[in-house]
């Protein structure tokens, strides 16, 4: 599918600066500051550092491997991913709704809610996919790029699965025979069709699944 998360058909450039500029405004007033990592301080938090540095280091040890994520916390990237799609963008990049000029930001720490560019003077907003939005082009191609060239394992991990760019890897590699694994203590969309099933945690299984590349 290449529908955004929340499907929906693709609005024209100026709905599209609009709507942005209102989704925007809703994440300023909802989600304030965000936090720029998970803090070492608490353990609920390195053990999430921990669980993205494990998947970091599993993309150096295995050539080849490439990570595909839904989320838009950046956490991948910031543990060391660099074979990355970000499916639904990063909220470490903004995009100026007015002349679409682009920057990387750690986080939003002392910065005015809405942020305005600094060039236009229009609201910036995340760039990352919202309600009615299609999903990024670039990471579409980076994925139908890497899938066709054909997998011999996925891993699905800690994931719901109910997007279907997301279970689709997951589903045609368990149609064709290839070895899939799901690693999650909860049921999700691809629990029945998965060839091996770890009902752990992260942060749980994949220092194991380390010890055994």
């Amino acid at each position: 599918s290449r529908n955004g998360a929340s499907g929906g058909a693709s609005p024209n450039r100026s709905s599209t600066s609009r709507a942005g500029e209102t989704s925007a405004l809703r994440l300023a007033r909802c989600a304030g500051p965000t936090p720029s990592l998970p803090e070492a301080s608490k353990p609920s938090g390195r053990l999430t550092a921990l669980a993205h540095e494990a998947v970091a280091e599993i993309e150096r040890r295995v050539p080849e491997c490439c990570v595909l994520t839904q989320n838009i916390d950046g956490f991948h990237r910031r543990a060391g991913s660099r074979s990355l799609i970000e499916i639904h963008g990063n909220l470490d990049s903004l995009l100026c709704t007015g002349c679409g000029r682009e920057r990387e930001v750690r986080d939003f720490d002392g910065m005015s809610l809405p942020p305005h560019c600094s060039d236009c003077g229009a609201i910036e907003r995340p760039r990352v996919v919202l309600f009615g939005e299609m999903l990024p082009e670039p990471a579409l191609a980076a994925l139908h790029d890497y899938l066709s060239r054909g997998v011999d394992l996925v891993i699905s991990i800690g994931t719901t699965s109910v997007f279907p760019y997301i279970a689709g890897p997951v589903i045609d590699a368990a149609r064709m025979g290839v070895a899939t694994v799901e690693i999650n203590p909860g049921e999700s969309e691809v629990s029945s069709l998965v060839r091996y099933r770890l009902r752990r945690r992260a942060i749980e299984a994949l220092p194991e699944l380390l010890d055994g590349l």
